[in-house]
């Protein structure tokens, strides 16, 4: 077994990343006249990649957090985080656009 510092090094890359994507959130938040609710839905992404990592780091880290972090929840968090993008995307209408709901041009 790896000791659990090994795992955070390991995925450093991957969590670095997470910075470079709340810095896009925060131009998109910053510039939301262009792009409406880009932002929330990005944010969503953001927030379940990062506790993606987090968990499976954890997980990876300490073999008793195993019983309790099954990779199907791992895998869970990951997927509703994607799913709950497309659903904001294709579902709530954007504020403020004049346009009826479910017109996506």
């Amino acid at each position: 077994a790896q000791p659990p510092a090994s795992w955070v090094v390991i995925f450093l890359p991957l969590f670095l990343s997470d910075l470079r994507n709340y810095g896009h959130y925060k131009y998109l938040r910053r510039n939301r006249s262009h792009f409406q609710h880009e932002a929330d839905r990005y944010l969503l992404v953001v927030v379940s990649e990062c506790l993606f990592k987090v968990l499976l780091c954890l997980r990876f880290s300490f073999e008793q957090l195993r019983l309790y972090i099954p990779v199907r929840f791992v895998l869970f968090v990951y997927s509703v985080g994607y799913i709950l993008h497309f659903v904001v995307g294709h579902f709530v209408p954007p504020p403020d656009s004049g346009r009826p709901e479910g017109c996506n041009v």
